[in-house]
């Protein structure tokens, strides 16, 4: 946010530097979500620091998981489509953005390895409820079960992984 800020009052170094700094911090505990959830402003900060640190592995995946957002210009970046990134072996799961915040948090307590009836319980919804969003997850995965979700989600950054 204070990188934003900083931005938004022209004190574009400033903000570099200060997103530089929670990236710093954010790496290694794998924070993904809490970026993209700043949108398309936040994108354009991380793009400009991928130029001055290329290779950064951990801003690329940050990057990856905006996806085929619209850039602050108003273009779209080329992204291949599903089929060829099939043909080409690629994993054809869902993009981060295709999920629902609900779906997120069952993916994460799917992950600490809770029952549909302590989710709905945590989340106060009921064990139907639960039961629709794992299958969703599924589908939108391209997976059969709970533990191939929770795989998939970590391999992909969705979810990090529970102590």
């Amino acid at each position: 946010m204070r990188a934003l800020a900083l931005d938004a009052a022209g004190e574009h170094d400033a903000a570099r530097a200060c997103l530089a700094d929670t990236l710093r911090r954010a790496a290694p505990l794998g924070f993904i979500r809490t970026f993209l959830d700043r949108g398309p402003r936040l994108r354009a900060l991380l793009e400009q620091l991928a130029v001055k640190r290329p290779g950064d592995a951990y801003i690329e995946s940050l990057l990856g998981a905006f996806g085929a957002a619209e850039r602050p210009d108003g273009t779209r970046e080329a992204q291949p489509s599903r089929r060829a990134e099939s043909e080409a072996g690629a994993t054809s799961a869902a993009p981060l953005e295709d999920l629902t915040n609900r779906e997120r948090d069952v993916l994460e307590l799917l992950a600490a390895r809770l029952s549909n009836k302590e989710i709905a319980e945590r989340l106060s919804v009921s064990a139907e409820t639960v039961k629709k969003h794992n299958l969703n997850l599924y589908r939108k995965l391209h997976v059969e079960g709970r533990r191939q979700a929770v795989a998939a989600a970590l391999a992909r950054g969705l979810i990090r992984r529970s102590s």
